[in-house]
C-alpha cells in the first residue's frame, strides 16, 4: 500500500473504516487535516528508504 496515491488512501483508510454519523463538519475537517499531514509527514515509505515524505526532504536537502 506504499504505492497508492493520496486520494485512494483517504478513501480506504478514512471512509470505509468507520462510520460519520453524528459527526460534526468541523469534526470532520480536524480528521481529515490530520489524516493528510500523517500522509506527508509521518507514513513510512519503502521507495524513500524507508523515511516519510518530510523526513526524504530534509535528507535531499529541500527543507531548512
Amino acid at each position: 500500500m506504499n504505492s497508492i496515491p493520496i486520494a485512494l488512501s483517504l478513501t480506504i483508510h478514512l471512509f470505509y473504516c468507520r462510520s460519520w454519523s453524528g459527526v460534526s463538519l468541523d469534526d470532520f475537517i480536524q480528521k481529515l487535516n490530520a489524516y493528510i499531514h500523517w500522509y506527508n509527514h509521518k507514513r513510512i515509505k519503502l521507495s524513500l528508504g524507508g523515511l516519510s515524505p518530510l523526513e526524504y526532504r530534509h535528507k535531499l536537502g529541500l527543507f531548512a
